[in-house]
C-alpha cells in the first residue's frame, strides 16, 4: 500500500493513498481502530482466569467506497485485524481467549465481494457474513452473541434502516459498546421535513421518537444531545457521547460518531481517542488536504515551510469551552455535597470534549485557587485518582 506520510512533531502520521479525497473516512476509520483495540485488548484480559469471547459486529460492512483492492480501507479490515492483533497478543500469554464478528450487507453484489474478503482475510477469528437488511438479521446476531462482550459498530450512509430500536437490542447486555456514524448534515436538511411521510417515519425511526417536529428548532449540539439521550433511555446504557469529525478542508463538521457503554471507561476511552485522533491527527490531515486542494485550484505547487500544526484548532476550541463548562460543573457538583472524583469525571467528561488528564488538571488548578479542597491526596502525588474526595 502505498503512502503519503509527514512527520509531526510527537509521531508519524501516514496517511494511505486511497483516502486521498476520503480524509473524514480516515479519521473515522482512526477512531474505530484506537477504541476497538483498547477495548478488545481490556476485555480480552479476562481470559487469564476463564474462557472469554469477543465479538465484533459490523452493521454496515460492505465494502461499497473501497479504493483499495484488499480493501484495506473498510471497517471490516480493520476489525478482523484489531482482532487478529488482541488474539496473537493474549493467546500468546496464556488466555483462553477468542473472537467472533459478524458482518450484515443487503446488497448482493458488496456482500459478495465482502464474503470473499472475509473467507481470505478472517484469520483466527471466526467470521459470520449475514445478507439482508440490517434490521431483518438483528434476531440472528442476538442469538450468535448471546451473552458475550460485544462492540457493535454502526457506520451507515444515512439513516434509512438505522433504527435505534434495532441498536437497543444488540446493546442490552453488559460488556456491550457501540459507536454510530451520525450524519449530521442529511438530518440537519431534512429534520423538519413534512410533505414526505416516508421520510419523516425514517427520521423518527432513526431517533426513536413519535414526531420529528420536536427536532425542528434544535441546533448541531442540541441535535446530538437529543440523539445521546435517546440512545441511553431505549438502550438502557448509562453513558452516550459524541464528537464531531471535521470536513477535511472547510470548518464545519462532515459527520459525528456517538459512542455508548455501561462502564465509565468507554468515557475516558473514547475521550482519549477523541484527543488523539481528532485533537492530533486531524491538524496534519486537513492542512494536506487544504494544501492539496490549493495546489489543484492554482495549478501550482505550495511549499512546505515546515512547523506543521499539532493540534487541530476545531478540537482545540471545543475543549477549551469544555474546560469552561467543566469548571461550572464541578462547582456546581460540590456545591450538592462532598464527591469521589470517580463519581464526577464520568458526568463532566460525558458532555465536554475533555480528558479525564484535562479534568485532572483543572481540578489541582482549581485547588489552588482555593475553589476547592482534594481530600487523600498525598503531597508528593501528581494525579488525582478515583478515591480522591473532592469538596468545597
Amino acid at each position: 500500500m502505498q503512502c503519503a506520510c509527514r512527520v509531526l512533531q510527537g509521531g508519524l502520521v501516514t496517511i494511505p493513498e486511497e483516502y486521498r479525497g476520503r480524509e473524514q473516512t480516515y479519521l473515522k476509520h482512526q477512531v474505530l481502530r484506537k477504541y476497538l483495540s483498547r477495548w478488545g485488548y481490556k476485555l480480552a484480559s479476562a481470559g487469564r482466569h476463564q474462557h472469554h469471547r469477543l465479538w465484533y459486529v459490523d452493521c454496515f460492512a460492505g465494502p461499497w467506497k473501497s479504493r483499495s483492492a484488499r480493501i484495506d480501507d473498510t471497517s471490516v479490515s480493520i476489525g478482523l485485524a484489531v482482532l487478529n492483533e488482541v488474539l496473537e497478543e493474549w493467546q500468546g500469554r496464556g488466555a483462553r481467549v477468542s473472537a467472533e464478528a459478524v458482518f450484515v450487507e443487503a446488497d448482493p453484489k458488496s456482500f459478495d465481494a465482502l464474503k470473499e474478503h472475509v473467507d481470505e482475510h478472517a484469520g483466527a477469528v471466526r467470521a459470520h457474513v449475514l445478507p439482508g437488511e440490517f434490521g431483518s438479521n438483528v434476531e440472528e446476531i442476538r442469538r450468535l452473541l448471546g451473552d458475550d462482550a460485544a462492540f457493535v459498530f454502526v457506520d451507515p450512509t444515512g439513516w434509512k434502516g438505522v433504527g435505534m430500536r434495532h441498536i437497543a437490542r444488540l446493546v442490552d447486555r453488559p460488556f456491550r459498546d457501540v459507536m454510530i456514524n451520525v450524519m449530521y448534515e442529511h438530518i440537519n436538511r431534512f429534520k423538519a421535513e413534512e410533505r414526505r411521510t416516508w421520510l419523516r417515519e425514517q427520521l423518527c425511526d432513526f431517533f426513536g421518537i413519535e414526531d420529528n417536529a420536536q427536532l425542528r428548532d434544535l441546533d448541531e449540539e442540541a441535535l446530538l444531545r437529543a440523539y445521546r439521550n435517546q440512545l441511553k433511555t431505549m438502550s438502557g446504557l448509562r453513558y452516550a457521547l459524541e464528537l464531531a469529525v471535521p470536513h477535511p478542508t472547510q470548518d464545519r463538521t462532515y459527520f459525528h460518531l456517538v459512542a455508548g457503554g455501561r462502564h465509565r471507561d468507554v468515557v475516558s476511552l473514547f475521550r482519549d481517542v477523541e484527543a488523539a485522533v481528532v485533537g492530533g491527527e486531524a491538524a496534519e490531515v486537513r492542512e494536506s488536504a487544504r494544501r492539496r486542494k490549493d495546489e489543484a485550484s492554482s495549478g501550482q505547487l505550495g511549499f512546505d515551510l515546515g512547523g506543521a500544526a499539532t493540534e487541530d484548532l476545531r478540537y482545540r476550541r471545543l475543549r477549551d469551552d469544555g474546560l469552561e463548562a467543566a469548571r461550572e460543573i464541578v462547582l456546581e457538583e460540590l456545591g450538592r455535597g462532598v464527591q469521589r472524583f470517580e463519581d464526577l469525571w464520568p458526568h463532566v467528561l460525558e458532555g465536554a470534549h475533555i480528558t479525564r488528564s484535562n479534568l485532572g488538571s483543572l481540578i489541582k488548578k482549581m485547588r489552588d485557587e482555593s475553589l476547592l479542597i482534594i481530600e487523600g491526596m498525598g503531597p508528593r502525588e501528581r494525579t488525582i485518582k478515583d478515591e480522591h474526595t473532592l469538596r468545597l
